[in-house]
């Protein structure tokens, strides 16, 4: 079948195969004030759907990429449909990222998006387990999310996130690169 929108795809087809699924990535960072460009759709998932995530994108055109423990991509048609990243989960996790999510709307279609703090320590997982080629997107992301969202960069709150999924240091460095303008 065919989708005007990579939205309408998921939508209809992770409905119809029972998936449920939060989007991640940049588009829940835009969701949560922040401006930022993305090339592809980010949802998690439980580990437990991916066989009927991969059939269900198999039949609407997508073809699988590359993939590990933690994420597979599905290619689109490269005009339309832009790539799906599926972030797997173990289903305990999921639930409680689903179940204090919030609503948004995309090309017309409901999305939950992952919580303020659940994105955030999002972010600080993906640092502390690729510093390499996590960096330089995430932090800002994290900086810019904080600062738009009236989050106090110092306090105990963001410290707790800081110091329970991020790296040793990244609380001092994040101190550090907000108080300058981004």
């Amino acid at each position: 079948m065919s989708y005007p929108t990579v939205f309408d795809l998921i939508a209809c087809e992770f409905k119809k195969a029972g998936i449920e699924h939060v989007l991640v990535g940049g588009f829940a960072v835009n969701a949560h004030h922040v401006t930022r460009q993305t090339m592809d759709v980010d949802l998690m998932i439980a580990v437990d759907d991916l066989e009927k995530a991969s059939a269900a994108l198999s039949a609407a055109g997508y073809r699988k990429g590359p993939e590990n423990s933690v994420v597979t991509r599905f290619k689109g048609d490269g005009k339309l449909l832009l790539d799906i990243d599926l972030i797997l989960v173990e289903p305990s996790t999921f639930h409680k990222i689903l179940s204090r999510g919030q609503e948004v709307s995309i090309a017309g279609r409901f999305f939950k998006v992952p919580s303020l703090e659940h994105l955030i320590a999002m972010k600080f997982h993906a640092l502390k387990n690729d510093p390499e080629n996590r960096t330089p997107k995430d932090l800002l992301d994290i900086i810019h999310l904080v600062r738009r969202n009236g989050m106090d960069p110092q306090g105990v709150p963001f410290r707790k996130l800081c110091e329970t999924y991020g790296a040793s240091g990244l609380f001092e460095k994040i101190q550090f690169l907000s108080k300058g303008p981004l």
